[in-house]
């Protein structure tokens, strides 16, 4: 593949991270969706949300911050289950 090439696809792929929303991104993460299931949604590969999530320092921590919130998302949906159980 020659130069010209490689940097429309370097430059195409810059736009799709561009165009992501990583507030709305995060918060689908801290409700409990799979980057498969948010790549789905924006009609992006997994990678390609990863790459969006690891682009930067700001991302990568907004990305840490969801994951923590997933887990207490997970945790609640554990005791409701739990109390459920138990009554």
């Amino acid at each position: 593949m020659d130069s010209q090439k490689k940097t429309c696809l370097t430059e195409s792929r810059m736009q799709q991270l561009d165009q992501l929303d990583l507030d709305e991104i995060c918060e689908m993460i801290a409700d409990g969706c799979s980057l498969a299931q948010i790549g789905a949604k924006f009609d992006r590969s997994r990678n390609v949300i990863w790459k969006f999530l690891q682009k930067n320092e700001e991302h990568r921590q907004a990305y840490l911050a969801a994951l923590q919130e997933r887990g207490f998302h997970h945790a609640n949906m554990i005791e409701r289950l739990v109390l459920k159980v138990e009554n």
